[in-house]
């Protein structure tokens, strides 16, 4: 058993690439060896550590508390106390020093299989000898969790922190030999399939976050399972670069740009909106005194029409008096001769007085006519300044609304789209630090080299069947010899 787990950790540190002289001149390499239940459930727990260098000083501490500690490389036996297992340098030097303890400490992560046979659950020891339909299912949870106080730059340099639960980041690998004399129709989704020999190994990555579970269905006769390997390490799962933060960075530049400029926009088409106002109010007061206008100069004319025809009139009734002046004048009377042409000279000014009277009415007429034109044409001019305001208003509604539902929007997802980004980078960086500072499974204090792990369960065999012994003969006698001869007995 003890040469199958330094096979097994030798495996595990040539995959790890453990090779290269720290800064303290010692390596340390932690592998734990789990046997786990065929469901998953933890049987023993055994801690190899390899320790090789000086690191200049007399003594080199290692930190854990075992049940039992075994030098499986020399005959030199540590000094433990209180956690501490302390070892001369030199038994570090060469080679180095492999030691191995046994523990009952709560592993970082939890295990659990399941199985159904033909739909059914069932045990794993049930499934021995069986055929039918498996289904096989491998859930992984991961314990490290801890909460982190992020601190990352959001929008505008501003700095921001938000406290976050994270799990340290790990790599599970499960590796199962299928034969195909028993297996078939095998369906293993997301697992890398290679053919060796008269097997089908499966193998799957795991990043449990916190859970994670792989699922294996296949037909099988006569079953058997092969143990189930696991193996685990801290280890960040395939995160790309993210090179956008600059891109983001003049996305809301741009769009704050964009929005500045329609705010200033906005607000001349506010200001001039308000000037068409005021022109339209102004416009208005004008048609209305137009109309006013015309409505007197209307009825102006209608009495310089009445007056033109009175003094028609007059001149009419007194060219009358023109005729009765003449025989006036017959008279020869003096008195009645002035008198007459008095009325003569009065005649005069009456026809001169309607001539005026005519033009007058004439171009009142012509007054009233313009402006009512013009009166009539107001109209058509206040409902065109009604269609501008209308225009001019929606410009500026339109504006406020593309600032307000599109440009506003499109900002706040670009800054929220920048803020993920830093707290995506934050988080990386974290977990990047969580699984730097994963040196050991034993004891924390155990500040340098690497840990992993190593699984393995228990698989399902048939059981033994019981041979049939041929029990050996009895020598028999000569005299029973000769008695079975005429018998016609054997033996």
């Amino acid at each position: 058993m003890r040469k199958k787990l330094l096979a097994l950790f030798l495996v595990a540190c040539l995959s790890m690439g453990v090779s290269g002289t720290l800064a303290a001149e010692i390596e340390r390499n932690e592998t734990v060896y789990v046997n786990l239940a065929n469901n998953g459930e933890v049987q023993d727990i055994r801690v190899v550590n390899w320790l090789r260098g000086t690191g200049g000083q007399s003594e080199w501490i290692d930190y854990g508390t075992y049940q039992t500690v075994e030098n499986t490389t020399s005959n030199v036996q540590p000094e433990i106390a209180q956690g501490m297992i302390k070892w001369p340098a030199e038994s570090l030097q060469g080679s180095g020093l492999f030691y191995q303890g046994q523990t009952e400490k709560q592993l970082p992560f939890r295990i659990n299989i399941s199985y159904w046979l033909d739909g059914k659950r069932v045990k794993a020891s049930e499934l021995a000898g069986q055929s039918g339909k498996l289904t096989v299912k491998v859930s992984a949870k991961n314990l490290l969790r801890q909460e982190r106080n992020l601190e990352y730059i959001a929008s505008r340099g501003a700095v921001k922190q938000s406290k976050t639960v994270l799990y340290t980041p790990l790599m599970m690998q499960i590796g199962m030999n299928l034969p195909v004399s028993i297996w078939s129709e095998i369906d293993a989704p997301e697992a890398n399939l290679v053919m060796v020999g008269d097997k089908l190994k499966l193998n799957w990555a795991l990043f449990p976050y916190p859970d994670a579970e792989v699922t294996l269905t296949m037909q099988g006769k006569r079953m058997e399972l092969e143990p189930m390997e696991i193996s685990v390490m801290p280890m960040m799962p395939p995160i790309p670069e993210v090179e956008g933060a600059a891109q983001v960075t003049e996305l809301v530049q741009g769009i704050e740009q964009l929005d500045a400029a329609l705010e200033k926009l906005a607000g001349a088409a506010g200001s001039l909106l308000q000037g068409q106002t005021e022109m339209a109010s102004g416009g208005t007061e004008l048609f209305g005194g137009l109309g006013q206008v015309a409505e007197g100069l209307q009825a102006t004319q209608a009495g310089a029409d009445a007056l033109a025809a009175g003094l028609e009139q007059l001149s009419a009734s007194h060219a009358q008096l023109i005729e009765g002046s003449q025989l006036l004048l017959a008279t020869g009377d003096p008195r009645l001769a002035a008198l007459a042409k008095a009325i003569q000279a009065e005649q005069a000014a009456l026809q001169q007085l309607s001539q005026s009277g005519q033009q007058l009415a004439s171009g009142l007429a012509a007054s009233s006519g313009a402006l009512g034109s013009i009166a009539a044409q107001s109209s058509g001019m206040s409902s065109g300044f009604e269609q501008i305001l209308a225009g001019q208003g929606a410009l500026a509604s339109g504006l406020e609304a593309l600032r307000a539902e599109g440009i506003s929007p499109m900002r706040q997802g670009a800054l929220a789209q920048y803020e993920a980004l830093g707290k995506g980078l934050a988080t990386k960086q974290e977990l990047e630090s969580l699984v730097q500072a994963q040196h050991s499974f034993i004891d924390s204090k155990n500040q340098m080299g690497q840990v992993q792990f190593l699984l393995r369960t228990e698989g399902v065999t048939l059981p033994v069947e019981p041979k049939e012994v041929d029990l050996p003969t009895a020598k028999l006698t000569l005299w029973q010899r000769i008695v079975n001869f005429f018998t016609g007995k054997r033996g």
